[in-house]
């Protein structure tokens, strides 16, 4: 699992180079980064480590923000007014990679 915080633009490519690009546009600041081999549901299904069933392709999450946990405690899931992040909007710029050992027709 790789989490990132502060990226600008990450690429992702097979071994025959066709992979995606994903990049911040515009004014947007950088965002946070997740890949990994198990995905969410198989995150949540686990109870434990060992339990885990690597898959064949990698989830990736790409967010704009993250909001911390919140609460006074550790049974209300309640965030302070402070902490909590408004409606904004955020603009990532996604392009197809393509490799130069094929010939594609678009």
């Amino acid at each position: 699992m790789l989490g990132s915080a502060d990226v600008r633009w990450v690429t992702f490519k097979r071994k025959d180079g066709v992979g995606i690009y994903a990049s911040v546009y515009g004014g947007s600041p950088p965002m946070q980064m997740n890949a990994s081999y198990y995905t969410t549901a198989e995150l949540d299904r686990a109870t434990r480590h060992e339990d885990l069933v690597k898959s064949d392709f990698i989830e990736v999450h790409l967010d704009h923000k993250h909001m911390g946990f919140g609460g006074d405690d550790s049974w209300s899931p309640c965030v302070h007014d402070q902490y909590l992040l408004p409606p904004s909007s955020c603009s990532i710029l996604f392009l197809p990679q393509v490799s130069p050992n094929h010939c594609y027709n678009f």
